[in-house]
């Protein structure tokens, strides 16, 4: 392929197989956005979504990016760039099941967390096999500083320049490296990172049970060092990503061989505080010695270990010192609670007025006005003025309370509204022309709610975390 970037703009076909996933649809907005015309995509059958809220979905993405929904074959055929999109346990079968139809010409590419095996499966098909791996959640909003790993399966690709063109123009910092590099490093700094903070989450959970403690009450008392863990720790419980995080955990050697470290140096670590039940029951005898340290050899022992992995990061990797310990705190909180807070608030504002919106397709309200819709004069029109008014006593509760941030309260009226739909409105609304028979968007209303109410309940927790602002 010798096409310019702007050729390629113009002329080039991307398709990406899971275009309605959470990485895929970042992707056709992105490509979007930088001016690529030609986009397919396609997807996984998923046995939990009805077909017409999938349908649904693919409107929206066609309207929003401009890209066509076609079969798997079909786009293996037209792409000259292929993206696979698609869980890690079945990015293998889907490149085996496109790469007779992928042309030879075209790039060959997956967006998996590890690379060795798809980059090899996808050689197989392609003499240009590269995998793109994004370092960062789908929900990054300014790719400026954010990494992209390029890993081709051929070190001396002549394709691997124009990927790294197209991705120069977001900011990212551009990395290329081996499949096996990639598996390597980031088997570290995600199966091991990902390790350490399960363990984190884990023995907080036992010690807060076994105290009868409440997360809240440790944040209350927090530390610099504490503050900095639980943010991480609530930013990567919050992304629920649990089968990409199990893929990453075991489909490697090199992350299998991180818990093997993990173990080892556990135990080193533990055995290098601990002390014997002979030295306990010897020093417990004088008070003053229950301050103990460990034995002295233990003491030494312990201090060069971590003598040593300070020299290791001493030519400037950790600038900041312990006396900078207030601007880290600040720095990981407005990264952290603040941030999230009111991300999340907006995503959620946002799901109101899409529930907002879809009320006034089913007609609960008048488009114009967002006021409760005047029942014709009819028969039973006082009675459907009540029910229609009902509903819309209810939203303005949700809409009213949660822009004053009230969000226990807004969820409140949240599951009121969820349940009057369920039993008032949808058994009436043959009664009411003015409703119609809308029944996939009282589906898609009733999944949006509950996942309304879910964020409400969020958000209150995050809330609490919050600095109190002391009134005036």
């Amino acid at each position: 392929m010798t096409k310019t970037i702007a050729e390629f703009k113009q002329d080039g076909t991307i398709g990406i197989i899971g275009g309605s996933g959470k990485m895929g649809n970042w992707a056709l907005n992105l490509f979007h956005s930088l001016g690529y015309s030609n986009l397919l995509f396609n997807d996984l059958p998923n046995p939990k979504t009805p077909e017409e809220i999938f349908n649904e979905k693919v409107s929206e993405i066609k309207e929003k990016t401009g890209a066509r929904f076609v079969s798997k074959k079909e786009l293996a055929e037209l792409s000259d760039l292929v993206i696979v999109s698609v869980p890690i346990s079945a990015t293998l079968g889907i490149i085996d099941e496109i790469g007779p139809s992928v042309r030879q010409d075209a790039i060959f590419s997956d967006f998996t967390s590890v690379k060795e095996a798809s980059c090899e499966r996808m050689g197989r098909y392609s003499p240009h096999a590269i995998g793109i791996h994004p370092m960062f959640k789908e929900t990054v909003k300014k790719l400026k500083g954010q990494n992209i790993v390029l890993t081709p399966y051929n070190q001396e690709d002549p394709n691997l320049s124009l990927l790294v063109k197209m991705f120069n123009e977001t900011g990212a910092n551009v990395r290329i490296v081996t499949p096996q590099q990639h598996d390597q490093i980031v088997s570290f700094n995600q199966a091991g990172v990902h390790l350490v903070t399960m363990a984190y989450a884990l023995m907080m959970k036992a010690y807060c049970r076994e105290h009868n403690l409440e997360p809240t009450d440790i944040a209350a008392l927090n530390t610099p060092n504490s503050t900095i863990m639980n943010a991480l720790l609530g930013r990567f419980l919050h992304t629920r990503n649990y089968e990409i995080i199990w893929g990453i955990q075991n489909t490697t050697s090199y992350s299998q061989n991180m818990k093997n470290i993990l173990l080892e140096q556990t135990k080193a670590l533990t055995s290098l505080l601990g002390i014997s039940r002979e030295e306990c029951e010897r020093i417990s005898h004088n008070l003053e010695h229950l301050v103990e340290l460990p034995p002295k050899e233990k003491r030494n022992q312990f201090q060069a270990s971590l003598e040593a992995a300070a020299r290791k990061f001493k030519s400037g990797y950790l600038r900041v010192a312990s006396a900078d310990s207030d601007q880290i705190v600040d720095l990981m909180g407005n990264l952290g609670v603040q941030a999230y807070y009111d991300t999340h608030y907006k995503e959620t504002l946002g799901l109101l007025h899409e529930i907002k919106e879809r009320c006034c397709t089913v007609g609960l309200f008048e488009r114009s006005t967002s006021e409760t819709m005047i029942a014709s004069p009819q028969s039973e029109s006082h009675q459907i003025g009540k029910i229609l008014t009902g509903a819309s006593d209810l939203y303005f509760g949700i809409e009213t309370n949660l822009e004053t941030e009230s969000l226990r309260k807004a969820r409140d009226y949240a599951i009121e509204l969820r349940r009057y739909i369920s039993k008032i409105i949808i058994p009436r609304r043959k009664d009411i022309p003015e409703l119609g028979n809308h029944s996939s968007h009282y589906r898609v209303m009733n999944n949006q709610l509950k996942e309304f109410i879910g964020k409400c309940e969020e958000l209150a927790e995050v809330q609490s975390l919050l600095p109190k602002i002391p009134s005036q």
